[in-house]
């Protein structure tokens, strides 16, 4: 039995659907990673500081890593969203 054909266009246009789902999920991931860097700093100087809530260095840490967290969610989510598509 013989193979279907596949048009000469088609994979140009579709690879790059790939490479942006894929780039995306990398971004995500690698902001995520940063984000929990940042929430680990912030967690640190938590135990170490007698008065965390007093101390700005502490809460801002916590609270930009935890927003930072939720961007890097979101982009990730999207690059699975995009890699479905492409796929499905």
């Amino acid at each position: 039995m013989s193979q279907p054909s596949v048009p000469q266009g088609s994979g140009s246009s579709g690879d790059g659907g790939l490479v942006w789902a894929i780039l995306t999920m990398t971004a995500g991931l690698g902001l995520g990673v940063c984000a929990l860097c940042v929430l680990g700093y912030g967690g640190l100087g938590a135990v170490m500081v007698d008065q965390a809530q007093d101390d700005p260095w502490v809460v801002w840490s916590i609270v930009v890593g935890l927003i930072v967290l939720l961007v890097a969610l979101a982009i990730f989510v999207a690059g699975v969203v995009l890699m479905v598509r492409r796929r499905g």
